[in-house]
């Protein structure tokens, strides 16, 4: 991440993990099927637009992770 994207320090590579732990938290509710299930059949702007709300959602539940952290670290 650092040499690729010019993201020093290891908070970047900690908020990629939980955004990944997002998309694990939407397996586990049934978002992630529920999702896969209204995108068939769909054009591909309306597919791409489910999609991207669901990456929006992982980075929502992320940044909720980052800002406990941050939370945590001040006190």
């Amino acid at each position: 991440m650092r040499q690729q994207f010019g993201a020093p320090g290891d908070f970047a590579q900690a908020y990629v993990i939980a955004h990944e732990v997002g998309h694990h938290v939407h397996k586990q509710l049934g978002i992630e099927r529920q999702l896969r299930k209204a995108q068939h059949g769909l054009a591909t702007a309306q597919y791409n637009q489910l999609s991207v709300r669901m990456e929006v959602m992982a980075d929502y539940l992320a940044g909720v992770w980052a800002h406990q952290m941050a939370s945590a670290a001040a006190t």
